[in-house]
């Protein structure tokens, strides 16, 4: 995988990892009574990614009330705009699959790390066809 695409592959990964921490909890699942438990990390969250080729750049990401996630990438070393999906669990852990402009399919998971009241931090694990291919670390603002 060349280092643009998997920079932004660990930029979704922080993006990710990081709305899992911020809110101390996850989001989705249901009570036994089928309600819909509302993800602690409902919200917009931005922020910044740096992957382990050194490659950097941008994440927005916004979380519904059931833990859905959906994530906007830039990276910015060589200019590329990526997209995904996934989710947050109550505990902090996340996962999702994002691309950058039409290429591979890649997978972003980790744990978010609450950093202060409105903040997250956090490394995730980014793989393609299940191989490991790097790691990103992230850190978000609540907006």
């Amino acid at each position: 995988m060349n280092m643009a695409v998997r920079g932004l592959a660990l930029l979704a990964a922080f993006v990710v990892v990081g709305m899992a921490a911020g809110c101390g909890g996850g989001g989705g699942g249901s009570h036994s009574s089928g309600a819909v438990v509302q993800s602690p990390f409902m919200g917009q969250w931005a922020g910044s990614w740096t992957d382990s080729d050194g490659n950097r750049g941008a994440i927005d990401t916004t979380v519904a009330a059931g833990g859905q996630m959906t994530v906007g990438l830039t990276e910015t070393t060589q200019g590329l705009t990526g997209a995904g999906s996934g989710t947050v669990a109550p505990a902090g852990t996340f996962s999702f699959n994002y691309s950058f402009d039409g290429g591979a399919t890649l997978n972003g998971s980790g744990t978010f790390v609450a950093n202060g009241s409105n903040g997250l931090t956090g490394t995730m694990v980014i793989k393609q066809n299940g191989q490991t291919q790097g790691s990103a670390n992230f850190t978000l603002t609540k907006q």
